[in-house]
């Protein structure tokens, strides 16, 4: 199945993905997003890997 095949099968939109990819990188866990979104961690890779989006770094705050 080619990216687009897959993008077009997907069950959360590009913006969802969008949105989930922002709040894990803003600090929400793998868990916390999954349930957010109402799908499996590997739905949610999955949709970061068909829409280029890369693993979300945590931005990293300032620690005392």
């Amino acid at each position: 199945m080619t990216i687009e095949q897959q993008k077009q099968h997907f069950c959360l939109s590009k913006e969802e993905i969008e949105k989930a990819w922002e709040d894990q990188h803003n600090g929400d866990t793998l868990v916390k997003v999954s349930l957010k979104y109402h799908c499996g961690i590997s739905t949610l890779y999955r949709g970061y890997r068909i829409y280029g989006l890369g693993t979300p770094v945590r931005k990293q705050g300032n620690r005392k």
